[in-house]
């Protein structure tokens, strides 16, 4: 079953499966080459997970992501996060954390690098690393199923969007790569109260940042409707 819940859960975080799809038991027991009590056992651990939504008796839907959803995700992470860091932060990875300030700086120094890089692979794996530290494996279990939300809302923006839904992506990216770059630096130098200043701050700002952008191809994506359905009247 943990192959069927790996492909089915990183096609939806990926946005193959897009929200308000359908997934239909017999298509992806195909797809994944099993039979279809392993998928019907994914789906339930994946509803159980905020990834899926059953209907009894009707069909299993992607789940969509709301406005809620953001807010209330970002608030159970400032809150688990920075105890992490006012708890534990002392005992955060030293060489890891100074394996990702390398790594940002490599980044920054190449110009031909894609900032969304910044925000997902390294970012995902430096609050990882905070959390980490607290040794609380019911915390990280948490806060690793939303970061997968996280991770999915995000693919959908970058298949979605383009300079005429928010020019300033690029911008709003390399600034919250700049944080993380500053984080690091805080926790390397035991700084905690600063650091746990910055980390909300940067959860705060990157919140504001999803529900714009949220909002804004939300808004996009009811404009293309309108038009097509003028189109299709005329």
């Amino acid at each position: 079953m943990s192959r069927v819940y790996t492909g089915l859960r990183d096609d939806i975080v990926s946005g193959y499966f897009l929200p308000g799809e359908p997934i239909h038991e017999e298509a992806a027991a195909a797809r994944y080459e099993v039979s279809r009590t392993p998928v019907r056992e994914a789906v339930k651990l994946l509803a159980s997970e905020g990834m899926l939504t059953i209907v009894p008796r009707q069909a299993v839907i992607v789940r969509e992501i709301t406005a809620r959803d953001v807010f209330e995700i970002f608030e159970l992470r400032v809150a688990l996060e920075s105890y992490a860091i006012a708890t534990a932060g002392d005992l955060v990875d030293q060489d890891a954390l100074l394996r990702l300030a390398e790594s940002y700086d490599r980044a920054v120094a190449d110009e031909s690098a894609a900032p969304e890089v910044f925000q997902y692979s390294v970012d995902t794996e430096l609050h990882q690393l905070i959390v980490n530290a607290l040794g609380n494996h019911r915390i990280t279990d948490v806060l690793k199923t939303q970061t997968l939300q996280m991770a999915r809302l995000r693919a959908l923006f970058w298949r979605r969007a383009d300079h005429r839904i928010d020019s300033q992506m690029n911008q709003r990216l390399e600034r919250a790569a700049e944080e993380h770059r500053q984080l690091i630096g805080l926790l390397l130098d035991g700084d905690l109260v600063g650091a746990g200043g910055l980390l909300t701050d940067h959860l705060y700002r990157g919140r504001d940042d999803l529900l714009h952008l949220l909002a804004t191809t939300d808004a996009c994506s009811a404009a293309t409707r309108g038009l097509e359905h003028e189109e299709m009247s005329s």
